[in-house]
């Protein structure tokens, strides 16, 4: 009897100390897992905002993407003005938009006051997610209210920024796939532009 008890108490303590061993992994692998996450966000922050349901444009009439009117081209590569040459369509909507979100508010005489940007440069530079979410919404907002979008662009859908750009998502009247507009950020544009700068300076540079 007493060795049935002694066996009895054995493997309690066996199936116990079990117990608390499964315990204290499943709170290190918590804590990591926890730690991780948070690590991951700070040093990879979720910059994107894709609102539920997506915004659409009340407008009852649309324009066709393809209407979009015609510009002189911006050669963004370069940052350099073609006056011989020309955009339109969905082309010039995305050089108008690219335009558009780098302009800021209120800065330039040659604009309207009601033209440009208030997050012009913010955008690009925030790194709370929140913070960068608010000013989304707000550029947004600001931009469907804006006839020059307002008769294209349906319906958005999200936007995030991916190596200092921005990426827009909308679905515009005249086009069935969703389109993706790429902003480039101050740094990117005439990126090709300074490369060359550089490539020449270094081989005049060589001794």
């Amino acid at each position: 009897m007493e060795t049935c008890l002694l066996l009895i108490s054995y493997l309690l303590v066996i199936v116990i100390w079990e117990i608390i061993k499964k315990i204290f992994h499943l709170t290190i692998d918590n804590c990591s897992n926890s730690l991780f996450k948070k690590i991951k966000e700070l040093l990879f922050p979720d910059l994107s905002w894709y609102p539920e349901p997506s915004l659409k444009n009340e407008r009852e009439k649309y324009d066709s993407i393809d209407n979009f009117p015609k510009d002189i081209k911006w050669d963004i590569e370069y940052n350099e003005i073609s006056f011989e040459e020309f955009v339109e369509g969905e082309a010039g909507f995305k050089q108008h938009l690219t335009k558009f979100i780098h302009t800021e508010r209120g800065k330039y005489v040659i604009y309207p006051k009601e033209y440009g940007n208030e997050q012009a440069e913010t955008i690009f530079l925030v790194k709370d997610p929140k913070e960068f979410k608010r000013q989304c919404q707000y550029m947004i907002n600001t931009l469907l209210k804006h006839d020059h979008f307002q008769k294209y662009i349906q319906e958005f859908y999200g936007i995030k920024r991916k190596k200092g750009d921005l990426y827009i998502e909308f679905k515009v009247y005249g086009k069935p796939d969703t389109l993706i507009c790429r902003i480039p950020s101050i740094k990117h544009i005439g990126q090709k532009k300074k490369l060359l700068s550089y490539r020449i300076k270094q081989l005049f540079c060589k001794k």
